[in-house]
């Protein structure tokens, strides 16, 4: 069983749809109040399904403002630590926080490493299993959690697929995402595990 949801008409699809309403609402308020968390795993891209990258990641949420990325060498001898700081200005004195970026600097830094510009709100939504933006239309799976994703962006037009979830974990948090954009750019999410703090 599937259930489709426009974020935009929300509450009419979705009791049209749903019948369980109140496990999706339960569902995401569970997954925002999740404040700090840490996910290790494995980004491997394609673009026109000729050009392959494997890259180790840490995603960090440090607090609502604060987040930290880190990508890995393959063969593990090198690494990009960056760190990015919402509606903030980074301070270049700061010697806590290292190698500080605005989100427009993060955007461009993924944009060089995957060949494809993402949209930091978007990413930080998906990756923790929530749908973005309002103009992105989902469907959901039998347990009220999002199983896909139809986001409009200026790079392209993403579709993004949770193929499994942690079901032990409470609430139930991402595994395996795809993320298509327009057939050219393929990206596969391995997530190996979450630390909630």
């Amino acid at each position: 069983m599937h259930f489709v949801v426009n974020s935009c008409r929300y509450e009419k699809y979705f009791f049209n749809n749903c019948q369980n309403f109140n496990a999706w609402q339960k569902h995401r308020e569970s997954l925002l109040k999740v404040k700090r968390y840490q996910i290790r795993g494995v980004i491997t891209c394609a673009i026109f399904q000729t050009h392959w990258k494997r890259l180790s990641f840490v995603w960090q949420k440090v607090n609502d403002e604060h987040y930290k990325f880190i990508f890995i060498h393959p063969i593990g001898l090198e690494s990009i630590e960056i760190n990015i700081l919402e509606n903030k200005v980074c301070p270049v004195d700061d010697k806590s926080i290292k190698n500080c970026c605005t989100i427009d600097y993060f955007e461009n830094i993924i944009q060089e490493l995957l060949h494809l510009k993402i949209s930091f709100k978007n990413f930080k939504a998906w990756i923790v299993g929530l749908p973005g933006h309002n103009e992105c239309d989902f469907i959901l799976n039998a347990k009220c959690c999002l199983e896909k994703v139809y986001c409009p962006c200026n790079s392209g037009n993403f579709t993004i697929l949770y193929k499994s979830y942690y079901n032990s974990s409470c609430p139930m948090l991402p595994k395996v995402i795809e993320i298509l954009c327009d057939k050219n750019y393929f990206f596969n999410i391995k997530i190996y595990n979450w630390k909630i703090q």
